[in-house]
């Protein structure tokens, strides 16, 4: 009989402890409810501003064309003003005609850095053309000539030494892609119309000693057959000899 009482008080206190262990589960399962219903609200929430851009069909709203209004505004764009082109005078002379030619003034052009035998071309010219009476001006250099069209010019020298010889073979260049035009062994004198009172010879060569074959050459134009508007010139200086070009 001593020992019922320790029964039964061992009888309460796991009574007692199944009663604390049931109420611990359920403030777990109810903190877990609270967690997850503020989750969904937050989720909630979250879609609702992306949302917006949706009416109230369901149909997404439409945004406005920023392509469209772009090209509309370069419809609208004034074109650019395009250059005007250079001009182009007629030749009313030929190489025929080069005593008549030399009845104006004329000054000559050679290259900031052409090759020295250029220079003496242009000296070789002066004499030979004051032996026919015809006096001619000086020389410049073409960084000093503004405008090739203000005066009257013998232009001596290749294009690739030459900056005013590369003005008047412009169309030569940009067809080759190359300022050495002239096919080797080669030289030429041609006859340009630079404004309506303006002439430029060109004086020419593949290298500096074929120029100095076409100056002489025009240096005594009465001893050569020069014809047309442009000639090429081929063989030795002594004894050269002169192809119609146009």
């Amino acid at each position: 009989m001593r020992k019922r009482p320790s029964i039964i008080m061992a009888l309460m206190i796991v009574i007692l402890l199944l009663m604390l262990s049931t109420g611990c589960q359920e403030s777990d399962d109810k903190d877990e409810e609270e967690n997850f219903s503020e989750d969904q609200a937050a989720e909630e929430n979250t879609g609702g501003g992306a949302d917006e851009s949706v009416n109230e069909t369901g149909d997404e709203e439409p945004q406005e064309n920023e392509t469209s209004d772009v090209a509309d505004d370069e419809d609208d764009a004034e074109p650019e003003p395009q250059p005007d082109p250079e001009p182009e005078y007629e030749l009313v002379h030929t190489l025929a005609d080069i005593d008549e030619i030399f009845q104006d003034d004329f000054f000559f052009i050679v290259g900031n850095q052409a090759p020295a035998m250029d220079v003496v071309t242009i000296s070789e010219i002066q004499v030979a053309l004051r032996d026919l009476d015809i006096q001619t001006g000086t020389a410049e250099l073409a960084d000093e000539v503004d405008d090739i069209s203000a005066k009257n010019y013998i232009v001596v020298g290749n294009p690739c030494d030459n900056p005013a010889a590369a003005e008047l073979m412009s169309d030569e260049i940009e067809e080759q892609d190359d300022c050495n035009v002239l096919e080797s062994g080669t030289a030429q004198i041609r006859l340009f119309k630079t404004s309506p009172d303006s002439i430029a010879i060109l004086v020419s060569g593949d290298r500096p000693v074929y120029t100095r074959i076409a100056g002489d050459v025009l240096g005594n134009f009465d001893e050569y057959p020069l014809t047309g508007t442009a000639v090429e010139i081929r063989g030795p200086a002594d004894n050269p000899s002169l192809n119609l070009i146009e």
